[in-house]
């Protein structure tokens, strides 16, 4: 029993992440952002503020969900007010039901 439970938390692990990737979209402006938060998650340059952060939230109803550490090095302006993003890499976005 303990292999059949451990082959079916791979699975489901598999499942979750593909799913999770393929429902993920790399955006750079703010229609694109739009328009990934509106059926899975985006990965966009934040600058950090609670203004700008409020903004996001109240017109597409997404918040930060994380900054992956893992997640590559890079620079860029924020996707929502053009400051310059304050983590060092994209943050991750999604709203919550």
């Amino acid at each position: 029993m303990p292999g059949i439970l451990e082959d079916f938390q791979a699975l489901l692990l598999r499942r979750a992440a593909e799913f999770r990737d393929a429902h993920t979209a790399v955006v750079d402006d703010w229609a694109a952002f739009s328009a990934a938060v509106g059926v899975g998650w985006a990965a966009a340059f934040h600058c950090g503020t609670v203004g700008c952060e409020a903004e996001i939230k109240k017109d597409t109803a997404a918040t930060p969900r994380c900054v992956p550490l893992a997640a590559p090095e890079e620079s860029g302006q924020c996707v929502r007010c053009g400051l310059p993003g304050d983590y060092g890499r994209r943050v991750l976005f999604g709203r919550a039901y």
